[in-house]
């Protein structure tokens, strides 16, 4: 029998919304970045269905993570990220929050892939590459998911991620703090 102990974890999905909308208003804010192609969003109630629908979607992983009902998502941060900021294409995670969330209304096939980082960074000096049939959660050292257009990424911000920086055709990403 398998016990699996320390386990982290990425949830993903679809999000169906006015992409056009959403755009509209992130091309706005971005005609001033505050730094290197990322600009911090503020309640812009053009933006609130989509929030709204987010903070759903972080219900859910909330619950399945053991949280009561009684547990209300507060999105603490957000900011708009087109193509490469340079702080995100470093390892990074989120401090003093509990979910981060990366929500995609532009990605071409081709965007930069969002990367995590096993916590147990361990396994990569016992594992043997050359051994290895299959890739998962027991033996990765990296997970790699690619964004696509409507994808809604959510981990827990402790979780180290980093953007794979291929400086190549646009990406526009909407990424998101929240407390439990």
């Amino acid at each position: 029998m398998f016990t699996n102990i320390f386990s982290s974890f990425v949830y993903n999905t679809i999000i169906r919304t006015d992409n056009k909308k959403i755009l509209e208003v992130c091309n706005k804010e971005l005609l001033n970045p505050s730094d290197h192609n990322q600009v911090d969003l503020p309640n812009n109630k053009n933006l609130k269905p989509l929030l709204d629908e987010i903070k759903l979607h972080v219900g859910v992983v909330a619950k399945h993570m053991g949280y009561g009902d009684k547990i209300k998502p507060v999105c603490t941060q957000s900011w708009i990220n087109v193509g490469n900021a340079k702080e995100i294409i470093k390892p990074h995670l989120h401090p003093k929050v509990d979910l981060s969330c990366v929500y995609y209304p532009l990605a071409d096939n081709n965007s930069n892939k969002i990367e995590f980082l096993n916590p147990c960074q361990q396994v990569q000096y016992v594992i043997k590459t050359d051994k290895i049939d299959s890739w998962n959660q027991y033996n990765s050292v990296t997970w790699t998911i690619e964004p696509s257009d409507n994808k809604l990424i959510i981990f827990p911000s402790w979780l180290l991620h980093y953007v794979v920086d291929k400086n190549n055709l646009k990406r526009v990403s909407i990424a998101l703090n929240f407390t439990l």
